[in-house]
């Protein structure tokens, strides 16, 4: 079977912004230290971009059942 060549047109790279210092690290939980659910529920936030915006949803859900119970 030949092999073609598909030149790619342009650069491929793009100019890359310095990370800003507050850019929080991404690190998924730590199941050496068992299991802490919330702790668990808490590391989504910092595991990667579909976790993270699980985790915020469950933040606006927790801050809705907070306002709730408060009434």
């Amino acid at each position: 079977m030949a092999h073609h060549a598909h030149p790619i047109p342009g650069n491929i790279y793009r100019e890359m912004e310095p990370v800003p210092e507050d850019t929080p690290k991404i690190q998924g939980y730590d199941f050496n230290q068992g299991v802490d659910y919330r702790a668990l529920m808490k590391s989504y936030l910092t595991t990667g971009l579909q976790a993270t915006r699980w985790a915020l949803a469950i933040q606006e859900i927790n801050k809705m059942i907070e306002r709730r119970q408060h009434r």
